[in-house]
């Protein structure tokens, strides 16, 4: 959580919580179960405000994106699309959500954790990682390198950066390999 006292995490398709420091009395401080679905819930990202979590979750048929109050346990569908959504990372100035969708809209996308509409930062099919620059400025991202395996779920990747106020990409990477994971210092 933003204040460290609590952490979130994911076992078995549910959505964990626990304290970081010790309580008192027994159990005090025991991990407690945030979310009880038969699907999948996982990766769970705290709100800046600690007051609420986001995750991922297959309720609604397709992997997507949710808000969870810890307290209450309730869930509320946050971003609405008929394609997968994951990789869900802060933006540089907490003030928006980042994550990686399939599908024929597919691409990565921002959106304000106030809510409002996902903005689309580029289109890509294919969820990969990625990271927004500390400035905002820069995204950087994974990019399949088509027919580079001897068979197609052995193709390399490479890292690129698109600029996210002239929408021009560059290579950052240009080896025949896996790069993925790309984050900014």
């Amino acid at each position: 959580s933003p204040k460290g006292d609590k952490m979130a995490f994911s076992v078995r398709g549910e959505i964990w919580g626990v304290p970081t420091k010790k309580g008192k009395g027994p159990n005090a401080d025991d991990a407690a179960q945030l979310t009880d679905y038969p699907g999948s819930d996982d990766q769970p990202l705290w709100d800046p405000d600690g007051k609420s979590l986001f995750f991922v979750s297959d309720r609604n048929g397709a992997h997507q994106i949710h808000s969870l109050d810890p307290e209450t346990k309730k869930a509320t569908l946050f971003v609405r699309a008929d394609a997968d959504q994951t990789n869900l990372f802060l933006s540089p100035d907490r003030k928006a959500l980042v994550f990686s969708m399939a599908g024929p809209r597919g691409g990565i996308y921002q959106v304000p954790l106030a809510g409002g509409e996902p903005k689309l930062l580029l289109a890509k099919p294919v969820p990969s990682s990625s990271s927004v620059s500390p400035d905002g400025r820069f995204l950087a991202y994974t990019k399949t390198l088509l027919n580079s395996g001897f068979n197609p779920w052995e193709n390399a990747t490479n890292i690129w950066v698109r600029d996210l106020t002239s929408g021009q990409d560059h290579a950052i990477t240009a080896l025949s390999t896996t790069h993925s994971s790309p984050e900014w210092s």
